[in-house]
């Protein structure tokens, strides 16, 4: 997780080693086959090769990605970990609403809804780096999805 959002190291350790993964329980092989956007529990997106076949070229300058073999009931289905390698100041720590979280380093986290600096310079994926486990995509990442008819949900900023 280091490399993928903390940006700790060089990624040399992925020439040694086949990424892979098990889907939750409530997702079946069917919605593996057709969607293209995992969300996982460690804030690292996973993409269909649907997806990255489309994107990837868009993406060339804020994205690497890693193939993972998502396995599910002996089933295997190749997804991409994506390591975003554009971090930007992105979160207003004025504006947005803090909570205490004896879970985290600093005892803060961000509540809803988010509050984003102004001015921010053009983006489609990006890692606030002040705050690396939250990773925003932006309206022009939205609509290239939609035209392309990608599988991918969006939901409101958290």
């Amino acid at each position: 997780m280091e490399y993928f959002v903390f940006n700790d190291n060089d990624g040399s350790f992925l020439q040694y080693i086949a990424l892979t993964g098990v889907p939750q329980r409530k997702i079946k092989q069917d919605v593996l086959d057709v969607c293209d956007y995992l969300k996982g529990n460690i804030c690292i997106p996973m993409f269909s090769e649907r997806f990255v076949n489309l994107m990837g070229p868009i993406l060339k300058d804020e994205v690497l990605f890693y193939p993972i073999d998502i396995i599910n009931d002996n089933t295997h289905t190749t997804f991409f970990a994506t390591k975003i390698i554009k971090y930007m100041e992105l979160i207003d720590d004025e504006q947005t609403a803090k909570a205490e979280d004896k879970d985290r380093e600093n005892g803060i986290m961000f509540s809803s809804p988010i509050v984003f600096q102004e001015n921010i310079a053009p983006f489609l994926i990006a890692r606030d780096i002040n705050e690396p486990f939250r990773w925003f995509v932006s309206d022009d990442f939205k609509s290239i999805c939609n035209k392309n008819r990608l599988r991918v949900k969006f939901i409101d900023n958290l």
